[in-house]
């Protein structure tokens, strides 16, 4: 029963069981046994050194791989908020290029209407032209025909035996 104590001691705390042992009978750590015990005092402070190291380094790790975590969420905020201020300078540009593009086809619209009047003005003056030319034309003929008829030698003739003018009289009313 003794043993059974000791041994569950000893599985609970080596190195403490190891200096009660020392404490109680010093020969004893002398023995067999104590060096049995210093082995495997000696292979426990190894291993909880090698446990503590791996211990280290996986916090290292750890603490690693949180700041390249949140390096990471820095760039995804920062590339949220350039793909939002890129969102906004899209709309704007959608909004101007929409604003331009509507006043652009008022412009043509009015240009079109402007076109339409000016053509209906240019084909009546056109038409009033042709009618004038016509018109003008006639009036030449009809002047150039009563020319030839008053500038012939019949005409000359019977004017001359016929009329005669003959200035009786001037007056100046200034």
């Amino acid at each position: 029963f003794r043993d059974r104590e000791r041994l569950d001691t000893f599985f609970q705390d080596p190195v403490h069981f190891a200096s009660l042992i020392q404490q109680k009978d010093p020969g004893l750590m002398g023995s067999e046994l104590g060096g049995m015990f210093k082995a495997m005092e000696k292979d426990f402070e190894t291993d909880k050194q090698s446990v503590e190291d791996e211990m280290k380094k996986e916090e290292m790790t750890y603490e690693e791989l949180m700041a390249s975590k949140k390096e990471e969420i820095k760039a995804g905020e920062a590339s949220i908020e350039a793909k939002r201020v890129s969102r906004v300078e899209k709309r704007q540009r959608f909004m101007e290029v929409t604003f331009a593009t509507e006043k652009e086809q008022k412009s043509i619209k009015a240009a079109q209407e402007f076109l339409v009047l000016v053509e209906e003005r240019c084909s009546a003056s056109d038409k009033d032209w042709q009618e004038r030319s016509v018109t003008r034309q006639q009036e030449i003929e009809s002047v150039s025909e009563a020319i030839n008829i008053l500038d012939s030698e019949d005409s000359h003739a019977m004017f001359s035996s016929t009329y005669s003018f003959i200035q009786e009289a001037a007056s100046d009313s200034r």
